[in-house]
C-alpha cells in the first residue's frame, strides 16, 4: 500500500510539486518556531513559554502558507484552523511528553553519555 502510493506520487508531476510545497512550508514553520524561540529566550523570556510561543507561531505560519500556497484553498474556515491547531497541539504534546522517556531509554541502553 505504502509503496504503491509512493510510486503514484513519484509518477504524478502535480502531486510531486504539491509534496515539495508541503515540505518547504514545513521548513518555514520550523524556521519560524526556532527564530521565535531563540529571540524570546534572548530577551529573557523563560524557555517554556518561549517554546510554546514558538510552536504557536510556526503552526500559524504553516497553516496559512499551506492553505494559500500548497493546497490553494479559497474558502476561509475557522473550523479548519481549529482542527489543524488541535492536530498540531496533540502532536506537540505527544512529542514533548515522550522526550524524557525516550532520553531515559537511550541512557539505559548506553546510547547517550550519562
Amino acid at each position: 500500500m505504502f509503496l504503491s502510493r509512493l510510486v503514484h506520487i513519484i509518477n504524478d508531476a502535480a502531486l510531486r510539486h504539491q509534496v515539495l510545497k508541503f515540505l518547504v512550508t514545513g521548513f518555514l514553520g520550523l524556521f519560524t518556531d526556532i527564530i521565535t524561540y531563540r529571540t524570546l529566550v534572548h530577551v529573557s523570556v523563560h524557555i517554556t513559554p518561549a517554546k510554546a510561543l514558538g510552536c504557536v507561531a510556526g503552526t500559524v505560519v504553516v497553516f496559512f502558507i499551506n492553505r494559500a500556497w500548497t493546497f490553494s484553498a479559497q474558502k476561509k474556515s475557522v473550523a479548519q484552523f481549529i482542527k489543524f491547531s488541535t492536530l498540531y497541539a496533540t502532536s506537540i504534546s505527544v512529542t514533548h511528553s515522550s522526550t524524557p522517556l525516550f532520553s531515559l531509554l537511550c541512557l539505559s541502553l548506553g546510547l547517550l553519555p550519562s
